[in-house]
């Protein structure tokens, strides 16, 4: 019973591989290629140039998908299709009526702006190695469990799609090349060397993170929306982003009463890094001044180019008392005499100028004359 659900399960895992019609032979960066940078070049919906993927088959009528970033362009050419897509973008999944579909394959490069790819596209049934029909191995293959931490990374053998991690599967008792791709994390590749094994094996490999983690604050406030390579993350500063590929990033943050930032931010696989963005406001900003009151002394003070002194003002209260309560004094000065005005004549013509009620010598001090004998 036990043979029976083995072949079962062979069988099933054996039609599957010979439904797999469309894989990657291989993929690679054109470093030398100028079509993205100078020739031909497609700009984003933020003014970036979009790599250049150039998807080498002899087949037409493939309909192609991108991850969350999309496709920008796709063009047909000569024995290949032009794709062009975002920097940053992560997989992309490739249709067709007639050889069925490859989903979410996870490019092994990092994708960047006017770079150029090429990706050799096979089509038809696999002839790998890897893929063989069980029934033809009988009891000569080697069981192989691949395992990683994290799951769920996509496991090639000989550039031959097997499936997910977890992921069992039966190979020919020689050597492999195999590979694992994980997005955001660094691809593994290695020998499996399966010649002298005469038993069930396990892979099991720990893979690299290939992002680290940005904490974003911004200065003097918070609640400023956070954009990473044009795209809004939904989250507000402080905040911290996740998983950030490593590479050159462009990091936008925006607040509606502030000066937008534009700035280019470096990441390094497994160093995480906090960013301090000082904001700049947009509007005008009160300064708090100090009114003199009116009843403040200003003396010898300067103002412009005149200096301002203190006056003393009038007592009127004192020229009121001294109106009501003339001070006696028999002086001249309190006579108030105006020591310029001449005096008046003696009408008497006596030729003495002074006032005869102040001569010396006596007389009548009531000024008038001498009484006599009728003379």
């Amino acid at each position: 019973m036990k043979k029976i659900l083995v072949l079962v399960v062979l069988l099933l895992l054996a039609v599957s591989t010979a439904n797999a019609q469309l894989s990657v032979t291989s993929f690679k960066a054109l470093p030398e290629d100028e079509t993205a940078q100078i020739i031909s070049p497609v700009f984003d919906m933020n003014g970036q140039k979009c790599a250049l993927i150039k998807i080498v088959t002899s087949e037409s009528n493939f309909a192609f998908e991108g991850g969350m970033l999309g496709i920008t362009d796709v063009l047909k050419e000569t024995g290949e299709y032009w794709v062009y897509v975002p920097q940053g973008s992560k997989k992309i999944t490739i249709k067709h009526d007639k050889y069925g579909v490859l989903r979410n394959y996870i490019y092994p490069e990092s994708i960047q702006s006017a770079a150029v790819y090429e990706m050799v596209l096979s089509t038809g049934s696999v002839s790998s190695s890897a893929g063989v029909l069980y029934e033809e191995l009988k009891d000569d293959g080697v069981l192989l469990l691949v395992q990683t931490d994290p799951s769920d990374a996509a496991f090639y053998v000989d550039d031959t799609y097997i499936g997910k991690t977890a992921v069992q599967w039966k190979f020919k008792k020689q050597k492999y090349i195999y590979q694992l791709v994980k997005e955001n994390y660094q691809s593994k590749v290695g020998v499996l060397d399966l010649t002298n094994i005469y038993e069930n094996v396990t892979l099991q490999v720990e893979l690299e993170p290939n992002f680290a983690n940005i904490k974003v604050n911004t200065n003097p406030i918070d609640g400023a929306e956070v954009f990473l390579d044009g795209v809004n993350t939904g989250m507000i500063t402080p905040c911290t982003l996740y998983e950030v590929s490593d590479g050159q990033h462009n990091l936008t943050i925006r607040h509606r009463y502030y000066k937008t930032v534009d700035m280019s931010i470096t990441v390094e696989a497994g160093e995480s890094q906090t960013v301090f963005v000082k904001m700049s406001p947009i509007f005008s900003q009160l300064m708090p001044i100090n009114i003199m009151p009116m009843n403040h002394p200003i003396e010898n003070r300067a103002y412009g180019n005149k200096e301002i002194r203190k006056v003393d003002k009038p007592n009127s209260d004192v020229k009121k008392t001294e109106s009501k309560n003339p001070v006696k004094n028999d002086s001249h000065e309190s006579r108030n005499v105006n020591p310029t005005t001449p005096a008046p004549q003696n009408p008497g013509g006596s030729g003495n100028n002074a006032p005869s009620n102040q001569r010396s010598g006596g007389g009548n001090m009531g000024g008038g004359a001498r009484p006599g004998n009728g003379h």
